[in-house]
């Protein structure tokens, strides 16, 4: 989830931009509406970030690689002391981590994405999370919405 800059109806001003070119009948002037579109719709460099349970799983020829060095220690304590996980547990029937970690950027999660992918030899799973506060709020937002019967 990306946080965006507000505009109050984000189709009606790429709408009513393209309009006005159109009249100009200039290609370029239509992408430039465009392009003003997109910029202002883009997500934010500052993004808020969030909470996500992380699961990784590693292939067994990377596991047994792993264990053949010593085992994941290593990349454990870095994970701890870079991403600070609230919670990371272990799954006694395979070789798979789940983490609670608060991500404050996109950067961070590619971060994390690419250290556990190089680490486990799979690509894992990021699940944002929610409280059952921001769920409600959520819920009763999406009620508003014009929604067909």
């Amino acid at each position: 989830m990306h946080a965006q800059r507000h505009i109050a109806n984000p189709l009606g001003l790429l709408l009513s931009r393209f309009h006005r070119m159109a009249t100009l009948s200039a290609p370029a002037a239509a992408m430039s509406a465009l392009a003003v579109f997109l910029t202002l719709i883009a997500p934010d460099p500052a993004h808020a970030g969030g909470l996500y349970l992380v699961e990784a799983t590693a292939s067994i020829e990377r596991g047994n690689a792993i264990d053949d060095q010593g085992g994941p220690g290593a990349v454990f304590e870095y994970i701890g002391k870079r991403f600070k996980p609230t919670a990371l547990y272990g799954n006694p029937t395979r070789r798979q981590v789940f983490l609670i970690v608060d991500l404050p950027s996109d950067a961070d999660m590619a971060e994390l994405m690419f250290i556990l992918t190089r680490t486990s030899g799979t690509e894992p799973k990021f699940t944002p999370l929610m409280s059952p506060e921001l769920l409600g709020k959520a819920i009763m937002n999406a009620r508003k919405a014009p929604i067909p019967q």
